[in-house]
């Protein structure tokens, strides 16, 4: 795991050298490096966050201690699309995976897909 100092200056790296559109956010291995990109994603505040929270293996297996669990809950608050697998759900919802109602997590995604288009054809996000 690189250390959280390093995530940060790769942060201030990419930043510094190109105007953000869209952030995509996939593995993030600790609660300290969590808390890194989002005290990063609050500064820079990018038109678009995507947040694909990897957290638990197909085979079911849980990759995240439980701090890191809980900072990633935090951080998809603040994205506008999050995409996680079913067993990933279960997690962020703290309900059992047979309880998940798939139809109606498509909803909420459909509708941030639909506001973005939207705002960059320059209407009103509805």
């Amino acid at each position: 795991m690189p250390p959280v100092a390093f995530v940060a200056a790769q942060l201030d790296a990419v930043s510094d050298d190109v105007e953000i559109d869209a952030v995509k956010i996939g593995m993030l291995q600790s609660a300290e490096i969590i808390a890194a990109v989002r005290g990063r994603l609050a500064r820079v505040r990018p038109p678009l966050v995507v947040r694909d929270p990897v957290m638990v293996a197909t085979s079911g297996d849980r990759l995240l201690d439980p701090a890191a669990e809980e900072a990633l809950r935090a951080l998809c608050g603040i994205a506008d699309l999050v995409t996680p697998n079913l067993a990933e759900l279960a997690v962020l919802t703290g309900r059992p995976r047979g309880d998940l109602d798939v139809g109606s997590r498509r909803r909420p995604c459909a509708r941030a897909r639909h506001r973005h288009h939207r705002a960059a054809e320059g209407r009103a996000p509805q």
